[in-house]
């Protein structure tokens, strides 16, 4: 393989009789128009992305303290640099789904820059240009720059480490620049050893004589030493966390497979199935070997750059297969474009355009194909937790056994409560989820109920108030509240020989808070028969407003077995909802049988008033950014659906700024859509009226609701409950209007303040 030598000819396009002036001014028109076009692709549509897999599992390692995050990502298999810099963007720029996607696309636009720069040094000025424009274009390097994974900044420090070692000058700066490329490939992602081996070798290759030779070495030992210690720290919990991961896992079945794999990934990006991939890469694959076919010589350095870096992953196939997957070698995909500057730079004319056109075209179909696929990709799981967790509050804790969820709830939680990594959690550190009063969330995937593989189920049946539990998908959402025990009543007495006290745990609360109720269970003589116990919330007239049905101890007493003088403490609550009216309501308890629900009379009557409970209204935050202007302001949005089983696909959050449902809602006709608004006063006014609307694509109102605001103070939120039955199948709008009380004007059309929360989907 050759020498590095100086550019060959360039297109007569771009040369033949042109003054320098304005070859440079075409320059850099040409490479603006790649950086430009590189940045707008990236860029698009990039803060409406969610969160899902690897990319939340980044945010989960970047939101953790300075001090824990280093000791967090060691145990992923991968080093801290890219965490470090996704923490900086996001505490610069907010906790948002752009802020944390910036350390990727900043690198992805710098290496699109760095692609024109090399490419003229080889190939000439239309060879850069063009480069530049494929490397806008290529599917794997945009989808890189557009997820919050390092694989971006691997590829930007990968060639800018090879292009630097491949000069055939270059004094102290350069070695310093070694060395810090080096060092930061390296803290980036172990497999950068790749990249920086290849570095070395090329500058030993450059070198003459022996001591000059080892010289040349002093910046990527240098390197290799200050990462050292980083090893020494990471490499016990990296290894042990790379085993459990690979655990179980199969294998390509041959290394022909997975070189085939390795191609298309490479060319065409991982967001595609693979036959359309696999056709686009083979027509790319012949353009690209006919333009390297034209000329005799390669670009030197690229090209043992790229023989040496395959090379490498060969050998980590062989070694460990599971360790080669192929984005972990996208420093691969910049040396291959690199390969052509040569052969474009030969060309002249048609010759020069046809190829680049043919090229550009193959990757912009890959790339347009993939992208609503990229925007249709997000755990579905991870969302509606997002959903259910919108009423817990900053000092509540959510404990995660899929830890890789907190990254999404890190950011589509205004409000985020304590998120903590169940395996993080020791047994010893249990009590103190309960050192305050507050609601403790336990998410579990995969783990039936008490199942011994997860204690901590059991633990806090023991020592907090179980308020209810969620089934979302492969997850169960358990939801407690710790209180302290309060003193019960007199125990009432049941004609079976048991005994039953109860006491609610909290006398006042918010709307939207759990009511914890405490009962003893006491036996006289030895029995057997299931019982329900019922806690209803109701208003002065009777009327309920909430309640809950179960057997003694969450239902884990399902024989109905007692022992003579067993005593049980069975904590319990029930779930008040948001829309509830402040006021003061009654605690009503009562039991029937599990087999034939008749009621059980005790010893006052089939139920009794176990307490007074009072309700308080939501206090308002006062946010500057809520939404509206005038007399009120739209500060947060619930919604619930009666049936369990309705497929929900959207996220809504409480937030401070304009309520949008980011994804849409997805229901079907007939079913009930109850959403709750909270209105914060802004001026004192006369009464006014919320409309909560379904609008058809023209506009029209196609249903609606309406509900009174009434403040109970002005620093409360004024809470509106509408019901709505969804429609026929179609797009609707959900938009809230906002006017006095006492307009007779008709729904649509118009009020003091109209609001789109955003669209809604009704499958056939």
């Amino acid at each position: 393989m050759a020498r590095l030598a100086g550019p060959p000819r360039v297109t007569a396009l771009l040369q033949a009789n042109v003054h320098p002036a304005v070859q440079e001014r075409r320059w850099l028109v040409g490479a603006s128009a790649a950086l430009l076009l590189a940045m707008a692709l990236r860029l698009n549509g990039l803060s409406g992305l969610v969160l899902f897999g690897d990319g939340a599992a980044s945010i989960f390692f970047a939101s953790q303290d300075w001090p824990v995050l280093a000791a967090a990502t060691a145990a992923d298999s991968h080093p801290p640099l890219y965490y470090v810099l996704v923490r900086l963007s996001a505490e610069l720029f907010g906790w948002n789904e752009l802020a944390v996607r910036l350390p990727s696309l900043v690198p992805g636009v710098l290496l699109v820059a760095l692609l024109v720069s090399a490419g003229r040094q080889l190939g000439g000025a239309f060879a850069g240009i063009a480069l530049g424009l494929l490397a806008a274009l290529h599917p794997a390097l945009v989808l890189a720059s557009r997820q919050p994974r390092m694989y971006a900044l691997l590829a930007l420090l990968s060639l800018a480490l090879l292009w630097l070692a491949g000069q055939p000058k270059g004094g102290q700066r350069r070695a310093v620049a070694l060395v810090l490329l080096s060092l930061a490939a390296l803290l980036t992602h172990y497999l950068a050893v790749l990249p920086v081996a290849g570095a070395a070798l090329l500058r030993l290759r450059a070198a003459t004589g022996g001591g000059k030779r080892l010289l040349a070495l002093w910046p990527f030992a240098l390197a290799g030493a200050l990462w050292l210690p980083w090893l020494a720290y990471a490499w016990r919990e990296t290894l042990r966390h790379t085993t459990q991961t690979i655990a179980g896992v199969p294998p390509p079945p041959t290394i022909l497979h997975w070189l085939g794999s390795l191609g298309v990934s490479l060319a065409m990006g991982t967001w595609l199935p693979l036959e359309p991939s696999l056709l686009l890469a083979l027509a790319a694959g012949l353009v690209v070997l006919t333009l390297l076919a034209s000329v005799r010589r390669w670009p030197s350095w690229p090209a043992e750059a790229a023989l040496l870096l395959t090379a490498g992953a060969v050998g980590i196939y062989v070694v460990q297969p599971l360790f080669a997957r192929p984005r972990f070698f996208i420093p691969l995909v910049p040396l291959a474009l690199l390969l052509l500057a040569r052969p474009l730079g030969a060309c002249r004319g048609a010759r020069a355009l046809a190829p680049v056109g043919v090229l550009a075209l193959l990757l912009a179909v890959g790339l347009a194909a993939s992208l609503p696929v990229e925007r249709g990709t997000f755990e579905l799981e991870a969302v509606r937790l997002g959903e259910e967790l919108t009423l817990a509050q900053e000092a509540d804790v959510v404990v995660l056994q899929p830890w890789w969820q907190a990254g999404y709830l890190r950011l589509h939680l205004a409000r985020p409560p304590e998120l903590v990594d169940l395996r993080a959690l020791h047994p010893a550190q249990w009590p103190r989820l309960l050192d305050r009063q507050r609601d403790i969330w336990l998410v579990l995937m995969g783990v039936g109920r008490r199942d011994p593989t997860s204690p901590l189920e059991g633990w806090l049946d023991q020592h907090a108030y179980r308020v209810d539990e969620r089934t979302i998908g492969a997850l169960r959402l358990v939801r407690y509240t710790v209180a302290p025990d309060p003193s019960l009543l007199a125990p009432l007495a049941l004609p079976n020989g048991l005994s039953l006290a109860l006491a609610p745990a909290r006398t006042e609360l918010l709307a939207g808070a759990a009511l914890p109720v405490l009962a003893r269970w006491q036996a006289t003589q030895a029995l057997e028969e299931r019982l329900v116990l019922f806690l209803h919330l109701d208003r002065p007239d009777g009327v309920g407003i909430a309640g809950r049905d179960e057997e003694p101890e969450s239902g884990w007493r399902q024989d109905g077995r007692w022992r003579a003088g067993e005593a049980v403490n069975d904590r319990r609550g029930l779930v008040v909802p948001v829309w509830t009216p402040p006021g003061d309501y009654q605690l009503v308890a009562g039991l029937y049988r599990r087999e034939d629900g008749t009621p059980v009379a005790t010893s006052t009557g089939r139920s009794v008033v176990v307490g007074q409970v009072r309700v308080l209204p939501r206090p308002a935050r006062g946010s500057s950014r809520a939404v509206g202007s005038g007399a009120a302001a739209l500060e947060e949005v619930w919604t619930a659906w009666p049936d369990p089983g309705a497929a929900l696909r959207h996220r809504v959050e409480t937030v401070d700024g304009p309520q949008t449902l980011s994804e849409p809602i997805a229901g079907r006709p007939g079913q009930p859509l109850i959403v709750a608004l909270g209105w914060r006063q802004r001026r004192p006014t006369t009464p006014l009226t919320a409309v909560l609307q379904l609008r058809d694509a023209s506009g029209g109102v196609v249903a609606d609701r309406k509900n009174e605001l009434t403040w109970a103070s002005a620093d409360t939120l004024a809470v509106t409950r509408h019901e709505l039955p969804l429609p026929a199948p179609g797009r609707y709008q959900l938009t809230v209007e906002l006017r006095p009380a006492s307009s007779q004007l008709p729904s649509g059309s118009g009020g003091d303040e109209t609001l789109s929360l955003g669209w809604l989907l009704v499958a056939p």
